[in-house]
């Protein structure tokens, strides 16, 4: 199990295999962000690891401030998209 935690408002979504997060209403999380795509990136479950992959996003995506197009992510990560800050967790 994952969670992402918005560090603006403390909001927290639990996921298991796989999370989009963008300003589109079917994204898994929806953030009111202008300056994101209408789906950012993904977040996908494999086996034991999440991969965070940026889905050619105008604005680009980092992971504890460094631009990434595909990372894996650790638990503690700081994901950074738009003005949006969250971060990653995984129990």
């Amino acid at each position: 199990m994952a969670k992402i935690k918005n560090l603006q408002n403390n909001d927290i979504v639990s996921f298991d295999s796989y999370v989009n997060l963008g300003r589109a209403s079917r994204c898994s999380i929806t953030l009111k962000d202008p300056k994101l795509s209408r789906i950012h990136c993904e977040i996908i479950r494999v086996d034991t690891d999440f991969i965070l992959v940026d889905l050619q996003s105008q604005n680009g995506t980092k992971v504890n401030s460094e631009s990434i197009l595909e990372v894996l992510l650790k638990n503690g990560d700081t994901i950074e998209i738009g003005r949006s800050k969250l971060l990653f967790e995984v129990s």
